[in-house]
């Protein structure tokens, strides 16, 4: 396996428009050059780690998934991570959620 910057650009490509994001957006929210996020996008250049790892904070994913395209969570550990992202309020709220649903599934 190797990095692989022309997919590894798609994917953030991707992961930019699914969020509404331009370019500048992006570049703005990460610090860097437009330019940057132009060449990536393009595989013209590879991202350094630090912009791989803003990325992927950016978009709730892993750098793993940015190079190689590849999920490393299993169900569980993805819910977690999501979990830890929420405040107070949404995390009570996401547990009222669960036990509903536990009730329900029960019946």
């Amino acid at each position: 396996m190797y990095y692989d910057i022309e997919k590894s650009g798609e994917r953030i490509r991707k992961l930019r428009k699914v969020r509404g994001l331009s370019q500048s957006q992006l570049a703005e929210i990460i610090g860097v050059h437009v330019k940057t996020i132009s060449k990536a996008e393009r595989g013209i250049m590879g991202l350094s780690v630090d912009n791989l790892l803003a990325i992927a904070a950016c978009f709730n994913t892993t750098v793993d998934f940015l190079i190689s395209g590849k999920e490393e969570y299993d169900s569980d550990e993805k819910i977690n991570v999501l979990i830890k992202k929420l405040n107070t309020e949404q995390k009570e709220a996401v547990y009222g959620i669960l036990e509903n649903i536990l009730k329900l599934s029960k019946i």
